[in-house]
């Protein structure tokens, strides 16, 4: 089985709003990078902290420091942040990287050979 569990712990002192404590809201991904394809998508916020899960596959091999989504206003990190994911599917499969930026944006880095697919699963706080 491929399949990658990856945490991102962000951390700030900022007080959330009671609001923002108690509720938990769902998110839907809509902006892909070019050529990319959801196969499977999670994600949720609840109280101020963002999980997400997705699988996203590519019509040809992916590059190094290329865009794979952008996460929506209100999921999107504290701040520019990295961490790992699994890719494979047409290539040696192993472990990559994610570049989350402040923006929404996620690019993957570390391709090895001629993979189409990646596997992440995250946590963060949110940005408020």
């Amino acid at each position: 089985m491929n399949s990658s569990t990856t945490t991102v712990a962000l951390f700030d002192r900022r007080p959330m709003q009671v609001a923002d404590q108690l509720a938990a809201y769902r998110g839907t991904l809509t902006a892909l990078g070019s050529g990319w394809v959801l196969n499977e998508s999670d994600l949720t916020k609840n109280n101020g902290i963002v999980t997400a899960n997705f699988i996203l596959t590519k019509n040809a091999a992916f590059g190094n420091n290329e865009t794979i989504l952008t996460l929506p206003a209100g999921f999107r990190p504290v701040s520019n942040s990295g961490c790992a994911a699994w890719q494979g599917t047409g290539g040696t499969p192993g472990a990559c990287g994610l570049q989350l930026g402040d923006d929404g944006t996620v690019t993957v880095t570390g391709q090895t050979g001629s993979n189409t697919q990646v596997r992440m699963s995250l946590a963060f706080r949110a940005a408020q």
